[in-house]
């Protein structure tokens, strides 16, 4: 065989070589992408799977916890939990249990959570303005309760009328102005407040006094008002 002959066939095995090298590295690469994209099937698939599954605790937790609270009350529970179950009316789905930590880390006790300043809750991670400010109006859900039990109670006796005072407002935090009316046949109805200061002042508008006398045309007038200081001094 020449010379000539011989580096004919050199090259075309060169050519042959260089094309199957070609087309191995295809396949591999091929092979490759399938395998990267089932990869990321599947994480997407198992993701799915958790974040169903996480929400499946959750909502079981939820449940479970709203069962003893209707079967036995709060008091059975950790203050964590009190937390927790207080949180699920501001947040309707979702794990609360590391905020009701983080609260109860910076205020102490769930009082002093629902007391707190909305500037103040704002200061506290995970928390915006909006939920902030539902978590502070939630102490005057359980003052109106209390003023609408006492005028949808007719109280007649005074023993009875200074418990219902003492239950909301022997724990407010800022000055209060209340007036209840006295009707004809002796009972105390139609509570109102009039004004709400800070934690050692109060105004009060006499003319909202005047309209409140007009408009529910009472006999008698009994004015509340509370220092949450504990002085009796004005």
């Amino acid at each position: 065989m020449d010379l000539q002959q011989k580096s004919c066939k050199s090259m075309i095995y060169l050519l042959i070589c260089k094309s199957v090298k070609e087309k191995i590295k295809g396949i591999w690469l091929d092979l490759q992408k399938k395998n990267l994209i089932k990869r990321e099937k599947y994480m997407k698939t198992d993701n799915k799977t958790n974040n169903k599954n996480k929400k499946c605790i959750h909502d079981g937790h939820r449940k479970r916890l709203l069962n003893t609270v209707n079967e036995v009350g709060l008091e059975p529970l950790s203050r964590y939990q009190a937390m927790e179950f207080f949180l699920f009316y501001i947040f309707p789905r979702g794990d609360v249990n590391p905020l009701s930590h983080k609260l109860l880390d910076r205020f102490e006790g769930v009082s002093s959570v629902i007391d707190a300043s909305v500037e103040d809750l704002m200061e506290v991670e995970g928390l915006g303005e909006t939920t902030a400010k539902k978590i502070h109006a939630m102490s005057e859900m359980f003052f109106y309760y209390a003023m609408d039990k006492i005028n949808q109670s007719r109280i007649k006796d005074m023993a009875d009328f200074y418990d219902y005072l003492e239950t909301f407002l022997r724990l407010r935090t800022e000055e209060n102005v209340f007036l209840f009316g006295v009707d004809s046949s002796g009972a105390i109805t139609r509570g109102r407040r009039f004004a709400k200061g800070d934690s050692n002042m109060v105004g009060v508008n006499m003319t909202d006094v005047l309209l409140y006398i007009s408009t529910y045309k009472v006999s008698r007038l009994i004015l509340v008002h509370n220092h949450p200081d504990g002085s009796c001094e004005p």
